[in-house]
């Protein structure tokens, strides 16, 4: 049914907004209709992990056949590049255009090896992963096609297929990461609460402890229903802090378990203590400048980053002279500067620069993937089960000691 209807859906929609209006069908809408309806279906019954690893090898093998027939099928079919003056471009009779039907055919082929690769000598791996990978990878190539073809715009230069790879790239990142290291550790996941099924929240009394990685205007309600259910909830979501306040008040006068980092990484944490470390040094020698750089992801919403921006309040409480923190270029010597910067593929880069005439002192980390965060933040809601109140990740880092 969510196949059906995605693939009408989204298909339909593309030929509207690119002025020939007509029923049009899209496998990249069946695919999110699918996954939807999958999700849905998973949330109803209280099922978890992966259940679309059959799907893999079967929906490569068909999308590399059927561009073929897509491509043999000419104009008809308005799946056809735009034109272009390169050797290969192909003319259906107005024309050398674009063969993207080629190119995605051609792209997903070398995808289906390296999933019979893993099939063969990374089975485990590829049943836990597959599917998620199918996610990324479908979409990633598929983004890049859309720009060859000659679809109207609805967002900048992006097409209602580009903002469909995204949501598609999108659905293998934290929230799966988290889940693919809890299902390792042996854990069960009772209830997955997304933006198209808040309803899974009625499940909060089946879990022991909850993890809220979700979004700036939803973060509030979610944490209070874990609250509300007596759970004990973990939170990394950025962008929300005007509310941290209320939901600490919350979570005292229901006798609740809350613990919010902007940053569940480890090793981000022992950046910090550096970082504090290196402001008590500098707070006697005025003629070095403190300042912040953070590089993020380009789907990041919020700037400066949840990291930055604790980062900074290490800084305030220690170098007195500087009394705020202002997310662009200052020369007033009482503004921290906090400078973001958004570009693919960057899962979190934050640096302190102390700067003066004669030199500069840096420290910086560097994330090589979502990983770290999942990591800490798994470990943290193991820790967390049994106590109550309104906890920091300081709390976790002393009882590792």
């Amino acid at each position: 049914i969510g196949a059906v209807w995605g693939a009408f859906a989204l298909g339909t929609l593309n030929l509207v907004l690119s002025g020939t209006p007509g029923i049009g069908r899209s496998i990249l809408g069946a695919l999110v209709g699918a996954i939807l309806m999958v999700e849905i279906a998973k949330r109803v019954m209280g099922a978890s992990g992966s259940t679309g690893i059959l799907f893999v090898p079967a929906f490569t093998l068909t999308t590399v056949i059927g561009r073929i027939g897509c491509f043999l099928s000419g104009l008809d079919d308005q799946t056809h590049g735009i034109p272009t003056a390169l050797p290969w471009g192909v003319d259906w009779g107005d024309g050398p255009r674009h063969p993207v039907q080629l190119y995605e055919s051609a792209s997903m082929a070398v995808a289906l090896l390296v999933w019979l690769w893993m099939i063969r000598w990374r089975p485990e791996a590829f049943r836990k992963y597959g599917f998620y990978l199918l996610c990324i990878a479908y979409g990633g190539e598929r983004f890049l096609w859309e720009f060859l073809k000659p679809y109207g715009a609805v967002l900048g230069p992006l097409n209602v297929f580009h903002i469909g790879c995204l949501a598609l790239i999108g659905y293998g990142k934290m929230g799966k990461a988290i889940e693919a290291f809890a299902l390792g550790r042996g854990h069960a996941i009772v209830a997955k609460v997304g933006p198209h099924d808040p309803g899974a929240l009625s499940h909060l009394k089946e879990a022991d402890v909850a993890i809220e990685f979700s979004q700036p205007h939803a973060a509030v309600a979610n944490l209070k229903a874990c609250i509300d259910a007596q759970v004990p909830v973990v939170c990394g979501t950025t962008g929300w802090l005007e509310g941290k306040s209320e939901v600490e008040a919350y979570c005292r006068k229901h006798n609740g378990t809350f613990l919010y980092a902007s940053n569940f990484s480890l090793g981000v944490n022992i950046f910090f203590e550096l970082n504090a470390k290196l402001a008590s040094m500098m707070a006697g020698h005025p003629g070095y400048r403190a300042g912040i750089e953070e590089t993020h992801h380009a789907q990041k919403k919020d700037a400066p980053s949840g990291t930055a921006i604790t980062l900074a309040e290490g800084i305030l409480q220690n170098i007195p002279r500087i009394k705020k923190w202002t997310n662009k270029s200052s020369a007033d010597e009482t503004e921290l500067p906090i400078h973001s910067f958004r570009k693919d593929p960057t899962p979190g880069t934050h640096l302190v620069k102390c700067t003066s005439p004669t030199d500069d002192i840096e420290i910086k980390h560097t994330a090589h993937s979502r990983d770290g965060f999942a990591i800490g933040a798994l470990l943290v809601a193991e820790w967390i089960q049994d106590k109550k109140g309104v906890l920091q990740m300081g709390d976790f880092l002393k009882s590792q000691h």
